[in-house]
């Protein structure tokens, strides 16, 4: 099973970019659920396995989020379907920057902040 790490920075905004020579790993494509996330924030999130799922579809350059937690965990990114840039290093979600890393099936995006984890589904 797939898994993604989301880091999170509260602080720092990251300047956008794409590499039109590059382009996000097919790996990427599918469902993925959020399933842990960390943030300097005093709240803790606790989240079920299907609150926040995130589709990627690299092909068509969006990413789609069902977010059912969002009025609980407002720091969260909302439910909507957002633009997806990037190349093989580097996701663009809605304007925020990312480093990533699909590592033993875990998909680790990274920006400074926090940190949350998705795992891959198939619906």
């Amino acid at each position: 099973m797939k898994k993604i790490a989301i880091l999170f920075v509260l602080t720092t905004l990251f300047c956008c970019s794409t590499d039109e020579t590059s382009t996000i790993s097919e790996n990427v494509n599918g469902n993925w659920r959020l399933t842990n996330y960390i943030s300097l924030m005093d709240t803790q999130t606790i989240l079920g396995s299907n609150d926040v799922i995130y589709h990627f579809d690299v092909d068509s350059k969006r990413v789609v989020i069902r977010n059912y937690v969002e009025t609980i965990y407002p720091f969260i990114k909302k439910t909507g379907s957002y633009p997806l840039a990037g190349d093989n290093t580097t996701i663009i979600i809605g304007g925020r920057k990312y480093a990533y890393v699909i590592v033993d099936g875990e998909l680790k995006l990274s920006e400074n902040s926090g940190s949350g984890r998705l795992t891959n589904t198939h619906f």
